[in-house]
């Protein structure tokens, strides 16, 4: 009887292990199966509105028209790129120097538990929050106007505390006896962490940064209150930081909300289309690249 109920007990938590293994795998694959199809949706209903090929190709270079149909959103698409790209020039070097910083060199008294619960603060604000500061700020008080600049200096803001967060774990995470080799070997803190520290954490900061644009491509109310929402058709492609510009996110509001368009159906649905292919691009560049530096 005794071996019987000793071999009861072995049984329980093995089979409870497996009935919770099964349970999280089916609601993992219900999430991923539901989003995977929303998002085939939202692709598949672009192009079903779009129709045809020469369509598609005018809209995604041609420039918007606010009266006729037939628009584009080229220059909202480079806008979308141009942002992301200096935003994540901002906020990518800020946010991981600070997360290293925080993770192997600050003391880790009260003043650092302090910054990290005002870092997971600012990470729940609303994004018009930082639209409104960066309208105080970039706009009025520095009288840089809407401009791509002022956009893309709010973006790099309101991922900061993203990024530091996810590439603080990430360097967190790192083995000590990684830095101990390298300390033990002569080197110094600060070789420690741009020879060892940070090329074992690249994944989980590659990611930090995937996420950070991925953000950029999915907001509208920062940039509405910084950047604008037009785009000057003399210069629609410039590299010039101090105009302004709509992105394909603003854009997308726009049409719905305020277009004149006869065909705005087709513009919004194109362009949620293309904003879709967009994020997921990034996101399997993303991945690609952190399991090649992983490797």
């Amino acid at each position: 009887m005794a071996g019987t109920s000793r071999s009861l007990l072995r049984t329980r938590p093995r089979v409870a292990e497996a009935v919770g293994t099964v349970a999280l795998a089916l609601v993992a694959a219900a999430v991923g199966l539901g989003l995977t199809a929303l998002l085939v949706m939202v692709v598949a209903d672009g192009f079903s509105q779009v129709g045809s090929a020469g369509r598609l190709w005018a809209l995604v270079t041609a420039m918007p028209r606010e009266m006729e149909a037939g628009g584009g959103v080229g220059p909202q698409i480079y806008n979308t790129v141009y942002l992301a790209v200096m935003s994540t020039a901002v906020s990518a070097p800020l946010g991981v120097a600070a997360a290293a910083y925080l993770a192997r060199f600050a003391h880790q008294g009260r003043l650092v538990a302090l910054v990290r619960v005002a870092l997971d603060g600012l990470a729940t604000l609303p994004s018009v929050v930082y639209g409104l500061f960066g309208f105080l700020v970039f706009v009025v008080a520095l009288h840089l106007g809407f401009t791509l600049l002022g956009g893309a200096l709010v973006l790099a803001c309101m991922n900061l505390p993203l990024v530091v967060g996810v590439a603080e774990e990430s360097i967190r995470a790192v083995p000590r006896e990684l830095e101990d080799a390298s300390l033990a070997l002569g080197a110094s803190r600060v070789q420690t962490l741009f020879g060892v520290t940070l090329p074992a954490a690249a994944p989980g900061v590659l990611s930090a940064v995937v996420l950070a644009v991925g953000r950029v491509f999915a907001e509208s109310a920062p940039l509405i209150y910084t950047a604008g929402l037009t785009t000057d058709p003399r210069s629609p492609y410039s590299l010039s930081p101090l105009r302004g510009g709509e992105t394909l996110a603003v854009h997308l509001w726009y049409v719905n909300s305020n277009g004149l368009v006869p065909d705005k159906r087709v513009i919004s649905a194109g362009a949620a289309a293309v904003l879709v292919l967009l994020s997921v691009l990034t996101t399997a560049l993303g991945r690609r690249l952190g399991r090649r530096v992983g490797a």
